[in-house]
């Protein structure tokens, strides 16, 4: 395989496209869409459990960028653990090449989600099969998340302090601050991304250990040591516009999903209020 070709996204694109079909490229979706369901289901819906009860503010009842972080780095890790059968089931559809001379690293050869999940089930159980490599995707998802939402409350907290509170920039307040909040937490889940493509696509023995790389730390030893520190970049650059676009779109989402639901509390409060007069 000619790496150069696809050292930027749309080159990659394009040849995926070219020599697999058009819809190759949306190969693993369904347990990608499962995936993004469950882990941030589970990540924000426990974050905003933990926010409902007031562990993120600090003696000042004002957001704490630190506890938001430490709340949004649990959450995470919570998410990524139960997720991580999904992810793996992803990341071997999303490497499988139908054209030998574009495939890249290991193929594991399966064509569906379902027939990658029975395989491994019945050839290497449930920890040592479906739960391999979850270390390395806790470590993205829960740094990630705690940068994330810490820095997306801090600075949407910012934002609406600088305009007094007036209700008609909120909007606004919340798309700046979710912008912001992806760029900086971008980058460095582009490194971590690389890592968990890395443990999750290599080929492992019947006890689920990595035959390439035993651990996180091994892996960036051995990038490292054979491809230098740029080879903890590779992909970077759909890496991160990947995240800084999934990044926005969540948190407007679900800063918008809270205002809904804050809305119809306090719309039944009022009736309930109402009906008690």
């Amino acid at each position: 395989m000619k790496t150069k070709a696809e050292k930027l996204a749309k080159d990659a694109l394009y040849t995926v496209a070219r020599y697999d079909g058009i819809l190759a490229i949306y190969r693993g979706l369904l347990p990608g869409l499962g995936y993004q369901l469950l882990a941030n289901g589970l990540r924000l819906g426990m974050f905003q459990t933990i926010e409902d009860f007031g562990f993120t503010l600090d003696e000042n009842l004002e957001p704490s960028i630190r506890l938001s972080a430490i709340s949004g780095g649990v959450a995470g890790a919570v998410g990524a653990f139960v997720g991580s059968p999904l992810f793996l089931l992803k990341t071997h559809m999303q490497v499988h090449c139908a054209t030998a001379s574009i495939s890249v690293g290991y193929q594991h050869g399966y064509r569906t989600a379902r027939a990658a999940f029975m395989h491994i089930y019945r050839t290497q159980g449930l920890w040592n099969g479906l739960w391999r490599a979850t270390s390395s995707n806790i470590l993205r998802i829960s740094t990630g998340s705690a940068l994330q939402l810490s820095t997306f409350i801090g600075f949407k907290t910012l934002l609406n302090t600088a305009v007094e509170g007036r209700e008609r920039y909120f909007f606004i307040n919340t798309v700046l601050a979710a912008v912001i909040s992806g760029l900086v937490s971008a980058p460095f889940i582009a490194v971590v991304d690389v890592l968990r493509a890395r443990m999750y696509a290599q080929p492992s023995n019947a006890q689920g250990e990595g035959l390439y790389y035993r651990s996180i730390w091994d892996c960036v030893r051995k990038i490292k040591r054979t491809e230098g520190m740029r080879g903890l970049a590779k992909g970077a650059g759909g890496a991160f516009l990947y995240t800084l676009t999934t990044s926005s779109i969540t948190l407007i989402s679900w800063d918008e999903l809270k205002n809904v639901r804050k809305e119809r509390r306090h719309s039944r409060d009022y009736y309930i209020d109402f009906g008690y007069q």
